[in-house]
């Protein structure tokens, strides 16, 4: 039996492939979205949905990074916050690349 986390965020899942399917039918409409269900194991489940080129993915993760370093810095003023968005970042792509080549394979 799931316990309730694992219900809702089953219909996050949901949730993101049905705005993924709207987006599919309208051009103009760009998408992107990330949610994570942090697990008792101290692992975690992702969810991705996206929808547009790719484009409208690096813009979007260009007005991403924006928002999130605002918030961020809202939240602690300090010169750490590029420092730690780049590192961040760069951790996530060394990772997705190798995920990549693994699927890929």
């Amino acid at each position: 039996m799931k316990n309730i986390g694992e219900v809702k965020f089953n219909e996050v899942r949901q949730l993101t492939e049905h705005v993924n399917t709207i987006c599919d039918f309208n051009a103009g409409i760009k998408t992107m979205s990330i949610s994570i269900n942090d697990l008792e194991d101290g692992s975690c489940d992702v969810v991705f949905g996206g929808s547009g080129s790719r484009t409208d993915f690096l813009r979007m993760y260009a007005m991403l990074t924006e928002n999130l370093t605002k918030q961020l810095y809202k939240m602690h003023p300090c010169d750490c916050i590029p420092v730690s968005l780049q590192a961040a970042a760069g951790m996530g792509i060394s990772e997705g690349l190798e995920e990549a080549k693994k699927e890929g394979e």
